[in-house]
């Protein structure tokens, strides 16, 4: 599960992957379980007198990325972070209040990066759908914070989102990977 350890044991936060919600940054303490995917859309043509139809392309799918991660706390001060850490997480599939003329925004727009498996640079991408599960399995602390576990895990689902005027083509994803 933990990619690095210090001396004392403690689990190390990996400097190249994590989850950036504006200036929070959530740096993983072991390596995610990652999912990427990114489909094609063909229209069919038909001919006369083919048997089968000829496909043109018609537009790229959406990319999509599946993160799960494993919170672990290694004392009382891990709880409160790690139940933070899933609290801005869900607050990233609600809209944004503004207090002001306009009612709500959209949620925010998130940057994910673990090494260079998705993408040489940050990816943007929005949330969809965050699932929690809270094992019964693994010690829970009802202390300091109420009941939290020591150990959960979130399943992420993100879109790839890109600025119109930046839309990738072939020749970037090869070369750059976003």
């Amino acid at each position: 599960m933990a990619r690095a350890t210090s001396l004392n044991g403690s689990l190390q936060a990996l400097s190249d992957c994590y989850i950036r919600v504006g200036n929070d940054v959530i740096y993983m303490k072991s390596l995610p379980s990652i999912s990427d995917s990114h489909g094609a859309n063909y229209n069919p043509e038909n001919g006369i007198g083919r048997s089968m139809p000829t496909r043109t392309f018609s537009n790229g799918g959406d990319r999509a990325i599946s993160w799960d991660i494993t919170f672990v706390s290694e004392g009382d001060s891990g709880l409160r972070q790690n139940l933070n850490y899933y609290r801005l997480l869900m607050s990233c599939t609600y809209p944004v209040d503004t207090g002001g003329n306009v009612p709500f925004l959209p949620p925010k727009i998130l940057k994910i990066k673990c090494g260079s498996l998705l993408a040489d640079q940050e990816l943007c991408v929005i949330l969809e759908n965050i699932q929690v599960s809270w094992p019964t399995d693994v010690a829970w602390s009802d202390v300091q914070y109420g009941y939290i576990p020591y150990k959960f895990n979130c399943q992420l689902s993100f879109k790839v989102v890109y600025n119109s005027a930046d839309l990738p083509g072939q020749q970037r994803i090869l070369s750059l990977g976003r």
